[in-house]
């Protein structure tokens, strides 16, 4: 790209939009997200170390990235995690992004129709030493894939963990793949589906 990275920092755990950044509680996750979508070129989200160990519980909607980002906890011990709480999907990579995520706990995240309880990738996300875990797709009788993650787009997993997500009906307990998928150096364990195939991976 052009443009070097734009720097964000994330100053709250609540899960707030205020429209812009400055306002409320701090500078949330999807305000930042939201932010980076308006700046031209790649951009970096970063937490403040004061936020080390703590989880960002979703509003009820899912976080979007729709523009080059990488998300990142530089300089913390612990990490962050991102849950759902169960409400909706954690995550959506739209097409044409370049998404790199490291450090962060993506869970409890919830489909109750489709693709994609943590994570619904059509872009390319790098996951670096992130755990993916306790996501489902509570579909009933209905098909869908990746209770942990579903990709269409390119997917690589390194020094990662999804476990314990859950497909109620449909296939990929863990990850559904059905674009590129690299995985190195990371557990996929635990996983499983009630009716379907590939309790771990389905390719």
């Amino acid at each position: 790209s052009a443009y070097s990275p734009t720097p964000m920092l994330v100053s709250t755990l609540v899960d707030e939009n205020d429209g812009a950044l400055g306002f409320g509680d701090g500078d949330s996750l999807r305000e930042t997200i939201a932010v980076a979508g308006t700046i031209p070129g790649p951009d970096v989200i970063r937490f403040d170390p004061s936020l080390d160990g703590g989880t960002v519980t979703l509003a009820g909607s899912q976080l979007t990235v729709s523009s080059d980002l990488t998300i990142e906890t530089q300089g913390l011990a612990i990490g962050i995690a991102v849950s759902a709480a169960l409400s909706s999907r954690v995550f959506e990579i739209t097409t044409g992004c370049l998404v790199t995520i490291t450090g962060l706990t993506i869970t409890e995240g919830r489909a109750n129709s489709g693709l994609g309880g943590g994570v619904l990738n059509s872009g390319a996300l790098n996951l670096n030493q992130v755990t993916i875990a306790d996501n489902l797709i509570d579909n009933g009788n209905i098909y869908g894939t990746g209770g942990g993650i579903s990709n269409s787009g390119i997917l690589r997993l390194d020094r990662s963990t999804v476990i314990q997500n859950h497909v109620f009906t449909g296939d990929g307990g863990g990850i559904s793949n059905s674009g590129t998928l690299d995985v190195a150096n990371t557990t996929i364990a635990n996983n499983y589906v009630n009716t379907g195939k590939g309790g771990g991976v389905f390719n």
